[in-house]
């Protein structure tokens, strides 16, 4: 088999990726690099110009560059999102319609922002990102998945599609309060490579004290604005006191994730029934993770319960938690073995993938 997978989000399809070539499948994965995180495939198609050259060279060289592969020598595609490369919704339909249409298997990782997300999943959650994006991020009142032109793409999108396989209870319960609900597949778990990971580090202290991340990375969507004010409550409390509140990101992902690597404790986003990839990458690394852990979610992994601490977009509720937290750790047990054994079942990209393997076989 021949996997071709188009655009990445935080590195989901990169580990996806690693895990189809470390399972002998043959597999190509063309990117934009996801902008500062500079998340490049094999075919890279952004340009390392800036300004208006910059933009004319990134609209132009996808096009040239899958000129040079034969696209229906390629037994799957796989997109990450509707707007696979960039943001643009006009853009994205011309070179779908230009490269990728007629190819008869084509499938959607349902992962990231889309205009179903946006309209489906926000009626069916009890809280989400959605204002606190607006509010914070952008400082708009709407965003652009809400448009008459991206949700006519995004149906068409998904029209066009094969089948839909999410990767987490936000995007599955949406998919399948929608229209196109019968094409919605059992959802396949968020992964991370063990190969994209250093091995966690034994000595996760920074000036004699255990490290407590959070990273910045689209502050009102992953709902820092909660957990920063949780930092400064537990900080000024005797039991914050023995640990350094580290809040840092808008990074590289090679740089982000030797930063992740020094952290015992992970607080990764508030605003989300289920961890994101910061979040599995920190299982992967034997952390103690806070962040999306409730019962919709678990359910799709077949879970009543796990070693993440579950917290809601509330700055007390986050903080208790971290109290609880911080009160169980010790200078001498920086790996959590629990978290470790979490990722292993359920996240790692060389048992995940061939959950893909699955889905496209159908």
């Amino acid at each position: 088999m021949k996997v071709l997978l188009v655009g990445d989000y935080s590195s989901a399809h990169l580990n996806l990726y690693r895990g189809l070539m470390r399972n002998g499948i043959s597999c190509d994965i063309v990117t934009s690099g996801d902008s500062w995180k500079k998340i490049d495939g094999n075919i890279t198609v952004n340009s390392s110009y800036s300004g208006f050259v910059g933009k004319v060279i990134s609209a132009i060289k996808p096009f040239y560059m899958l000129s040079k592969k034969e696209i229906n020598n390629y037994d799957v595609i796989q997109f990450v999102n509707p707007c696979f490369l960039y943001g643009s919704a006009k853009y994205s339909r011309m070179l779908f319609n230009a490269k990728f249409k007629q190819h008869p298997n084509k499938f959607i990782m349902a992962c990231g922002d889309c205009s179903i997300f946006w309209a489906a999943s926000k009626k069916e959650l009890t809280y989400g990102p959605f204002d606190d994006w607006l509010k914070f991020d952008l400082q708009r009142q709407t965003c652009n998945w809400q448009s008459d032109e991206y949700i006519e793409y995004c149906n068409y999108f998904y029209e066009n599609m094969k089948a839909i396989i999410p990767v987490m209870h936000e995007y599955d319960v949406g998919l399948r309060n929608s229209y196109h609900s019968e094409k919605v597949l059992t959802p396949v778990p968020l992964m991370v490579c063990e190969t994209t990971l250093t091995p966690p580090s034994q000595t996760r202290y920074q000036d004699n004290k255990l490290v407590v991340f959070h990273g910045l990375n689209r502050p009102g969507f992953k709902g820092s604005h909660y957990i920063k004010p949780a930092f400064d409550i537990v900080r000024s409390e005797a039991i914050g006191s023995k640990f350094k509140f580290v809040i840092d990101g808008k990074l590289p992902l090679a740089q982000y994730l030797e930063l992740l690597n020094s952290a015992s404790v992970v607080v990764d986003q508030a605003n989300s029934y289920s961890l994101g990839m910061n979040g599995v990458y920190s299982l992967g690394l034997g952390q103690k993770v806070l962040g999306g852990a409730e019962p919709e979610s678990l359910a799709m992994l077949n879970e009543l319960k796990s070693p993440i601490v579950n917290i809601k977009p509330d700055i007390e509720d986050i903080a208790q938690r971290l109290r609880e937290t911080l009160s169980e750790m010790t200078p001498e047990k920086t790996i959590n073995e629990d978290s470790l054994e979490f990722f292993y079942k359920h996240h790692e990209a060389k048992k995940n993938s061939l959950l893909f393997l699955e889905r496209w076989m159908q």
